[in-house]
């Protein structure tokens, strides 16, 4: 196998061979495919349009704007959560993650973006 091919297997297309001496000397893991895709923070928060969030929580990851509401007392039935930008209205909870957040967001990646 080639260098070339080598570092194609364990780094980004990006990676030039200073990067990966770089890596290497940083101790950092080679990386895979896998790990290659975009930050969760699909929309940083300095990216919110015209500061329209100002009454909420700004989602990086679902680009939204989360009401700041507490549901006490309040429940969803089985296979329903409560939508985060109507407070607490219940929706069908497959539904509404398809709606927010990208197909290739993990629960860990909503979680973060949730508690950031």
């Amino acid at each position: 196998m080639t260098q070339k091919a080598e570092y194609a297997k364990y780094y980004p297309s990006w990676a030039d061979p200073f990067d990966v001496e770089v890596a290497e000397d940083e101790g950092r893991q080679w990386v895979t495919a896998d790990d290659e895709k975009e930050s969760w923070r699909v929309c940083p928060v300095d990216q919110n349009p015209l500061g329209g969030c100002i009454n909420g929580l700004w989602n990086e990851l679902a680009c939204e704007c989360f009401k700041k509401v507490v549901c006490f007392g309040s429940m969803c039935e089985d296979g329903e959560a409560f939508d985060p930008r109507e407070g607490c209205a219940c929706r069908n909870a497959d539904e509404l993650r398809s709606e927010l957040y990208p197909d290739w967001a993990t629960n860990d990646d909503i979680r973060k973006a949730v508690d950031d």
